[in-house]
């Protein structure tokens, strides 16, 4: 939620004051981060991460606005959204936690579990539980993710790897392979003949 925040303070380049602020893990011991980050304090353990900021904020002129790719980035959250899983399930919660963070940043382990007010380990068993684990997880949204990216002719191989992430191209290339058995470049022109 930072991340999206932090998003539109930089590219209103204006103060964004927030009205409300709610989070979907537990409340933390110590709040001092959140409000200096928001401003406010927020309400946890809700249904459903979100904040209410005024109307007027719509209003802002906005820094690198292109429509073209406003569409195509709600094409590709729209798509993943809905692939998301509805429910109360750890895995759901976490998934929505990471793509809040993407593109901004990749979450680690230790930073996911401090999000939900856990240790690490039990947010490891907690998944394991649920047959999966926080590569797992992580590696099918940036495989996810990339696939939606390779969909749109506006982004090279070496800007999604930056997108997802990877410390080089040739990282998210050999892991893309993996993943598909396609390279980046095969995948996309598979789809966009079948477009």
């Amino acid at each position: 939620m930072s991340s999206v925040y932090h998003l539109l303070l930089r590219m209103s380049q204006q103060p964004v004051p927030l009205r409300e602020l709610q989070l979907t893990y537990p409340a933390p011991e110590d709040l001092r981060a959140y409000c200096a980050i928001f401003g406010i304090e927020p309400q946890f353990g809700g249904e459903e991460a979100y904040f209410r900021m005024d109307r007027e904020v719509l209003q802002y002129p906005m820094l690198y606005s292109n429509p073209r790719l406003r569409q195509s980035f709600e094409a590709i959250a729209e798509e993943i959204k809905n692939k998301l899983v509805r429910g109360k399930q750890w895995s759901a919660q976490l998934r929505g936690w990471i793509l809040s963070c993407l593109p901004g940043y990749l979450p680690s382990l230790q930073q996911s579990a401090e999000a939900f007010a856990m240790s690490p380990r039990t947010l490891q068993l907690k998944l394991s539980e649920e047959g999966t684990s926080y590569q797992q997880l992580s590696a099918s949204i940036r495989m996810e993710m990339a696939k939606a990216y390779l969909k749109q002719r506006e982004y090279s191989s070496s800007d999604i790897a930056y997108l997802l992430h990877y410390s080089e191209p040739s990282a998210f290339h050999n892991a893309f392979k993996k993943w598909t058995g396609f390279t980046p470049g095969q995948y996309r022109a598979m789809e966009l003949r079948t477009v």
